[in-house]
């Protein structure tokens, strides 16, 4: 194998300023209204207490906007003939397993909530797609309009303004932001809805990775996934569309899982050295596998180096609670950096993870890697005593 030619994705500005923006407008609507709320001729201790309401005020508005947007999915997935799947706030997953509600832990970096449906039969070449990615946003929009009027159009006290206007504005907020089509970590339901209008093998991609996550939810590994699941993007695809893009990721993760490690590798490099549209959460899922990779064949130190710069090692540190990545970073420690005590640490948290972790094909198929390290290194360390 050579070094690994990687072309980079670039992160738009717009997608670096949206936190700026959230901040910006919700801390300028406080700023507006503060010098009314809090009178003049009060305590030290009278003006702490307000500004500390306040700011819980803000952090309940901004929850219920969350659990409002991926409520707003639920709604319109339902009435388009979806099921429930998982509905994930700020880490809390209620998943459906075995016909019963289950809460589990599971976050993703870049998403506050995530509402993940069974999708109806595709039927046709194509299945309802825009009311269920939309409805999150429709219901943001409905609130911020309803609490805007109610503002503007009742005599209201000075706290209930502050309130239902504060709701109004964040909720507006959340609809621009989740709206205007964003990429970066993840990439928004704006975005998914251009990249799904008009192309029907987008839909077919979509449907996909819905059915993708049902079926593990089920705990099934992607190894024993059907074979019809599975397609390879063209060039031209993997280079303008990001859902049928997540397809080369799909593919990769299967061979992992498979333990056909030199195909993976080779074909996760393959993709990665295209033009092409793959988010970034799943390129950096895709990298650590290949670094799982190159630790179990060659061990190559200057490709390790390659793979493992400042943005792969910070998004791997915030996915912390995934499997894929919590292996990676124990054959790193213990085949990479022969440390063995940051790699017992590191299979600690990994117990602790997979108590709560919601997907059990995943655990299980963590676990055989798990144990592939512990081999390499045991025949790695004999081979070198008996040198």
């Amino acid at each position: 194998m050579e070094k690994p030619n990687i072309k980079k994705n670039k992160t738009s500005i717009l997608a670096l300023m949206v936190p700026l923006v959230i901040g910006g407008v919700i801390g300028a609507f406080c700023g507006v209204y503060l010098a009314e709320l809090v009178p003049d001729g009060l305590s030290f201790f009278e003006n702490i207490v307000i500004y500390l309401a306040l700011i819980v005020a803000i952090v309940f508005t901004v929850l219920f906007s969350v659990i409002l947007h991926e409520a707003g999915h639920l709604l319109f997935g339902l009435l388009s003939g979806y099921k429930f799947c998982s509905f994930m706030i700020f880490g809390i997953d209620l998943i459906k397993q075995d016909g019963k509600l289950r809460i589990k832990r599971y976050s993703l970096p870049g998403a506050g909530g995530q509402c993940l449906m069974c999708p109806p039969e595709y039927n046709d070449n194509s299945f309802p797609v825009m009311l269920y990615n939309l409805g999150g946003i429709i219901a943001n929009a409905v609130v911020a309009l309803v609490f805007g009027a109610t503002v503007l159009l009742f005599d209201l006290g000075l706290v209930p303004k502050l309130i239902l206007g504060g709701a109004a504005l964040v909720n507006l907020v959340f609809a621009l932001v989740n709206g205007i089509p964003i990429s970066a970590v993840i990439e928004n339901d704006g975005y998914n809805t251009v990249m799904l209008k008009n192309n029907p093998k987008a839909r077919k991609a979509f449907w996909l990775q819905l059915k993708y996550h049902e079926l593990l939810a089920q705990g099934l590994r992607i190894k024993d996934l059907p074979e019809e699941m599975f397609f390879r993007p063209t060039d031209e695809e993997l280079a303008s569309n990001s859902l049928i893009a997540f397809m080369a990721n799909f593919m990769c993760e299967r061979l992992v899982d498979e333990h056909r490690f030199e195909e993976a590798y080779s074909l996760s490099e393959e993709f990665l050295a295209k033009e092409n549209k793959i988010i970034q959460l799943n390129r950096v899922i895709m990298v650590s596998d290949m670094i799982f990779t190159e630790l179990i064949l060659e061990n190559r130190g200057e490709v390790l180096e390659c793979l493992l710069t400042k943005d792969q090692k910070r998004i791997m540190a915030q996915l912390k609670g995934m499997p894929c990545v919590l292996r990676t970073q124990y054959a790193y420690a213990l085949l990479g950096q022969g440390d063995v005590s940051k790699a017992e640490k590191i299979k600690s948290k990994f117990d602790k993870v997979q108590k709560s972790y919601p997907y059990k094909g995943e655990i299980e198929s963590a676990k055989e890697l798990f144990a592939i390290v512990d081999e390499t290194k045991a025949i790695r360390d004999a081979e070198f005593n008996k040198n």
